[in-house]
């Protein structure tokens, strides 16, 4: 009897010993998955490019000077009314430029627009002090700065006031995916980041026709449906195809990123 006793005690002992192995093995794999770093998940995301006009620039020479950057860090954060947020990088001609003018045009770009990547994305505005201009570097990988017209039968024509005024004549890259009117309505530190709350004022679709961005009506759309958000950054139906939009996954695949 005292046997028996003696061989389920150590059972019992085998057993919290190899417990405590799993749990501290579990621990560590835990500690392991959970570990510090500094580099950001690879997720997948589309591929903007912002454009505005810098108004009332201290500087002479930037009044009225057009301004494109690469964002990344854009989405939909409100159905009713539509708000978008992006996050501009500080110390960049962009950044500067939204913050003065309050209106620019978010583009969402095509797969064939990768080689603009490096053009927008990986050099400052601020570098023409050194002869490097972005607007001709685009021009001569065929994608010139087309003028955009918001007067009577193009984009938007309703719009009023200071809205019109800013976004007639402001530059953007033909051919994208689609382009949202943003309205800047709030800022908020976040790093090296400034997120920038924006309200949706139109969506629009390029015309290869006109050369020009034409109204995108929300019922012709992939995603026009009350589920909101989807509809501000999706080409509009039969000019574009989804499968086209450029996304981070893709750049780091062709070894851009």
């Amino acid at each position: 009897m005292l046997r028996h006793f003696e061989y389920i005690m150590a059972a019992w002992v085998l057993k919290l010993f190899y417990l405590s192995i799993m749990a501290f093995s579990t621990d560590n794999n835990v500690s392991s998955l959970l570990s510090t770093t500094t580099t950001p998940p690879t997720i997948s995301v589309p591929v903007y490019s912002l454009a505005t006009t810098f108004k009332r620039a201290t500087d002479i020479d930037l009044n009225s000077k057009p301004s494109m950057n690469i964002v990344t860090f854009a989405t939909p954060v409100s159905v009713n009314p539509r708000l978008y947020m992006i996050s501009l990088y500080h110390g960049t001609m962009t950044r500067d430029a939204f913050l003065s003018n309050k209106y620019a045009i978010l583009q969402l770009l095509d797969k064939k627009q990768k080689d603009l990547v490096p053009i927008l994305g990986k050099r400052s505005g601020y570098d023409y002090k050194q002869g490097y201009d972005k607007q001709i570097e685009c021009s001569e990988r065929a994608y010139p700065w087309i003028k955009l017209d918001v007067g009577e039968r193009q984009w938007n024509a309703d719009l009023g006031g200071d809205a019109k005024k800013a976004f007639q004549g402001m530059k953007l890259l033909p051919d994208c995916q689609s382009y949202i009117q943003l309205e800047l309505m709030d800022t908020m530190e976040a790093g090296d980041h400034e997120m920038v709350l924006c309200r949706v004022l139109g969506i629009g679709k390029w015309d290869a026709e006109r050369l020009s961005v034409v109204d995108a009506a929300a019922d012709d759309s992939d995603d026009a449906n009350n589920d909101g958000g989807t509809v501000t950054s999706m080409p509009a139906k039969g000019d574009k195809n989804k499968d086209s939009i450029l996304y981070t996954g893709y750049l780091r695949k062709i070894q851009i990123l």
